[in-house]
């Protein structure tokens, strides 16, 4: 009975202190959000996280992901749910984790919070614009793989360069989106020439040798006007 009573004043003892880490964390989450700050989101993340978007489940593997995902999962929409959400939460024994704002999971991970999922909500009124600039594809680490995430509203499309060698093997794959809603183009940067008629016309899967050495230009593009006001794709491109 003493012992009961003792580690029941104990947890009474430590609850305050959590909920005030809480409360502290969730402030300075909303903070990060307002000021788009994608660095310091990134470091509140636990990884992996997943996003889940349009009945998709998409994996987040590490902070180099998130980074570059970023704008795709962090829209106007989740901003505002964020900005709007109550930072006065209170942790409920043995929950999983707790719904911020109705688009973020957070729990509880060695003693500090974590983001661990997030959860896209339907597109609304206020949409991220396509990025105008073409993103260069980076490999991490000297791995042969670069996997990034988008979002396309009607008639909007997103650019890649990579650079690859003559006869190099390149994969361009699109996923997370059924049919041909999104599908990739590959292009010479220099000419704007496709690489062959599969490249023009655009597909999920492309796979092939490149003729030359330069930089190649993937257009990712949404081809239909209906469904969901913004599609979410993800992008995979990898030399051999």
């Amino acid at each position: 009975m003493l012992i009961a009573l003792f580690v029941l004043g104990r947890l009474l003892a430590l609850a305050p202190s959590s909920n005030s880490r809480l409360d502290a964390f969730l402030v300075e989450l909303q903070r990060a959000s307002a000021r788009n700050d994608r660095r310091a989101l990134a470091a509140m993340a636990e990884y992996p996280l997943t996003v889940f978007a349009s009945g998709w489940n998409i994996p987040v593997k590490d902070r180099a992901t998130f980074l570059q995902s970023y704008d795709a999962f962090f829209t106007e929409d989740v901003k505002d749910a964020i900005a709007g959400a109550s930072t006065k939460q209170r942790i409920e024994p043995n929950a999983a984790f707790f719904a911020f704002g109705n688009v973020l999971r957070i729990k509880q991970v060695g003693g500090a919070f974590r983001i661990v999922a997030i959860v896209m909500p339907p597109a609304g009124q206020r949409l991220r614009a396509a990025r105008r600039q073409a993103l260069r594809v980076s490999f991490a680490g000297g791995q042969d793989v670069a996997k990034y995430a988008g979002s396309l509203a009607a008639g909007e499309h997103e650019s890649y360069l990579v650079r690859a060698k003559r006869n190099e093997l390149l994969e361009v794959r699109i996923e997370g989106i059924a049919g041909r809603a999104v599908v990739g183009r590959v292009l010479d940067a220099a000419t704007g020439a496709p690489v062959d008629a599969r490249a023009r016309e655009g597909t999920r899967v492309w796979v092939g040798r490149v003729p030359v050495e330069g930089d190649y230009r993937i257009e990712v593009v949404r081809t239909i006007s209906t469904g969901d006001p913004v599609l979410i794709y993800r992008l995979s491109v990898s030399l051999r």
